[in-house]
């Protein structure tokens, strides 16, 4: 019997790790004026990370310590920070290895959870000698079945050269697609104060990416490798989502919409032809298993985002209308606390809305102004008809 664990250089490194995520977590309580945003309090994107990151934390914690696998001659047995799981060797119908972790499969009829270890304990690559000795690769397994499948497939080419140089050139353009679209994204963060600047650059990566996914027909996906998943088809998933999830982040705290009643259908419609456009060039409408579902959830999660952005964008920058300028007496003034400090301005004008409505502002600007103040909304009419507005 052999038991492998953690060695002490992994354990001091994600103890350190941890902890600072651990640090993170709490120190996001006592950050002043997270609340500069007038129409959106940030608390509310910050708390609910903070505490998935005070969970992981923890649970890495525990993971680093006590986690370990056992073999002997008749079982593999594994410990994590979740669950504790055994396999008998004639239990196993194989084994695949991820990136981080390697997932033992149960056969069907013994009706057992699969077990999952890390491949960064002491040795893994006895554990994995042991599994090849025992049961199938099943990452092997299903890569020749896709091979098989793509050689068959005269869509990339007449001859099978012809069809592998396309998978390789795939490869290669997905790798370097992905990596200066991250570094597109950092770089346009340190320089996010020049707005319409960052915004188009940032529209334009996904729409470039788009393209060149259409033009591979169904080679390069849009979906990321789930743990364990083996595929000779390259993902692009981290390039397209880097840019929009930053500019939509970007737009939320920029723009401030008075009125949400003309957004939803151009939003509705935009997304699902971006959608179409997204599965139709990556063909990822082939459902696979359980896990494909949630692929081409977070793809329509992705577009919708997208979609909101390319409206918002255009709703503003297209926006050749006067600003209009509305007055406002400032009738009361209010501090919520809870886990978080909110501030509110109760204002008036006939010219908005038929009764008092209750703004959220900034720590600031609610300091500066006294009840009896007058206030200016200041508001755009927007190219698609979306008002937006500040508050002075």
């Amino acid at each position: 019997m052999k038991v492998y664990s953690y060695g002490k250089s992994i354990k001091v490194l994600g103890t350190f790790c941890a902890l600072i995520l651990f640090v993170f977590s709490i120190a996001v309580f006592f950050i002043p004026d997270l609340d500069q945003n007038q129409s959106l309090n940030l608390y509310y994107i910050f708390v609910p990370f903070s505490l998935i990151f005070f969970s992981l934390s923890i649970l890495g914690i525990r993971d680093i310590f006590i986690s370990k696998v056992i073999l002997s001659d008749t079982y593999i047995s594994s410990t994590t920070a979740t669950f504790s799981r055994k396999l008998r060797i004639e239990e196993i119908e194989g084994y695949k290895q991820g990136r981080n972790y390697i997932h033992v499969y149960p056969k069907r009829r013994v009706y057992k959870k699969k077990l999952k270890f890390s491949n960064y304990l002491t040795k893994s690559w006895e554990i994995q000698d042991w599994l090849a000795s025992h049961s199938h690769n099943l990452n092997f397994l299903e890569e020749e079945k896709e091979i098989k499948n793509f050689i068959r497939n005269t869509e990339y080419g007449f001859s099978e050269q012809e069809r592998n140089l396309r998978l390789e050139k795939a490869k290669k353009t997905t790798k370097i697609v992905n990596i200066i679209s991250i570094l597109i994204t950092v770089v346009v963060i340190f320089f996010k104060d020049f707005f319409n600047i960052s915004i188009a650059i940032l529209l334009f990566v996904p729409l470039i990416i788009l393209v060149i996914v259409l033009s591979f027909k169904g080679l390069i996906k849009y979906g990321d490798k789930e743990g364990g998943e083996s595929t000779i088809y390259p993902s692009i998933f981290w390039g397209f989502s880097a840019p929009i999830f930053l500019m939509f982040l970007l737009i939320l705290f920029t723009i401030d919409i008075l009125n949400t009643k003309n957004l939803w259908l151009p939003l509705i419609l935009t997304s699902i032809f971006i959608f179409i456009l997204c599965i139709y060039g990556s063909k990822e409408y082939i459902i696979k298993n359980i896990k494909s579902y949630g692929k081409i959830i977070m793809l329509l999660v992705l577009t919708t985002m997208y979609s909101f952005c390319i409206i918002m964008s255009f709703n503003s920058y297209f926006d050749e209308s006067k600003v209009k300028s509305y007055n406002s007496i400032l009738l009361e003034k209010r501090v919520s606390k809870g886990k978080s400090t909110n501030y509110y301005f109760k204002l008036y004008n006939k010219s908005l809305s038929k009764q008092v409505e209750e703004y959220n502002v900034s720590n600031s600007l609610f300091k500066r102004k006294n009840i009896g103040d007058s206030i200016t909304i200041l508001v755009k009419e927007g190219k698609l008809k979306i008002p937006y507005y500040k508050i002075e």
